[in-house]
């Protein structure tokens, strides 16, 4: 029998400059300026198909977060919210608490 590996396409969405780490390690990136380009740029990963995992600087979405959570309710595509050290929104870490609460059912860290 022989194993089939199904290839992960990874994607950093993030502002000018930020993105140096991620193309080291071979990732493909997008400048964004805003959340309206972040948006625009996940819905056509998102309909492509081709991506796997998507990683967002937290600090552009915070004005589209909804959208966001609409467009990317889809169990093809992942999508990460990276902490922005320079201008944190806490965006990355409400993701997680959603994510915990929908996998175990409750919120184990914060009882």
């Amino acid at each position: 029998m022989t194993e089939t590996k199904q290839q992960v396409d990874l994607v950093y969405l993030g502002g000018p400059g930020s993105d140096f780490g991620f193309k080291l390690a071979g990732i493909e990136t997008a400048t964004c300026v805003d959340g309206e380009d972040v948006l625009t740029r996940v819905k056509k990963i998102v309909e492509s198909g081709n991506t796997s995992i998507v990683f967002i600087d937290e600090g552009l979405i915070e004005d589209v977060q909804e959208e966001l959570d609409a467009v990317t309710d889809n169990p093809i595509c992942s999508v990460v919210l990276l902490p922005n050290p320079t201008n944190p929104k806490r965006l990355a870490a409400k993701q997680m608490d959603r994510l915990m609460i929908q996998a175990v059912g409750s919120d184990i860290f914060n009882k």
